[in-house]
């Protein structure tokens, strides 16, 4: 091993050992986030949360993609409500609360109704879904000169993504739900 090799050993091993209390601090800061997602909180932090980590864990209560597949059970879904009840009025996240609240008490308290409401609840969002891109595609349109994409017939059309309307319109449904309820839009 030349000098320089060995200097270049030295210059690592040297890094590696400095870094070692952050990586150390990293690892102590993952395992307190992992901690905070077990369901039981301590009530004493429950105040001190932001309205968006309130809405966060309320998805995390409630959302089956994010439990593996499960649908909440209701110590999840009062979890959740409480959560939700969190969130101030004056806060960016409280529309979003606001309706996925509505729909978490649906659920909660009318359970045998749920599968309708929720039908309803779906076709609605996806009925506001496509009237806002209607409402986009006319306003590019009328665009001059076009700043996206203009077609042979000299038409100027915009692509709006659709990944993940399905899941953002039935917040509460497992995979098999949201095939049931893209059926319905299929059926119409």
């Amino acid at each position: 091993m030349t000098r320089r090799h060995a200097a270049l050993a030295a210059l690592i091993l040297g890094m590696l050992v400095a870094a070692l209390p952050l990586y150390s601090r990293w690892q102590d800061s993952r395992s307190a986030e992992e901690e905070d997602r077990i369901p039981s909180w301590e009530k004493d932090r429950f105040p001190s949360l932001t309205p968006g980590l309130h809405y966060w864990y309320a998805l995390g209560h409630l959302n089956p993609r994010r439990r593996g597949g499960v649908v909440a059970n209701t110590s999840d879904l009062n979890a959740a409500i409480l959560h939700l009840e969190a969130i101030p009025a004056d806060s960016r996240e409280y529309a979003e609360a606001a309706d996925l609240l509505a729909l978490a008490r649906e659920r909660r308290d009318q359970p045998q109704d749920f599968p309708a409401v929720e039908e309803a609840w779906f076709l609605r969002c996806i009925a506001a879904d496509e009237a806002k891109r209607a409402e986009i595609q006319e306003q590019v349109a009328r665009e001059q000169p076009c700043r996206h994409t203009l077609t042979s017939d000299g038409r100027c059309v915009t692509w709006i993504c659709t990944t993940g309307r399905s899941e953002r319109c039935a917040p509460l449904a497992n995979r098999q739900r949201i095939a049931q309820l893209n059926a319905l839009l299929r059926g119409r």
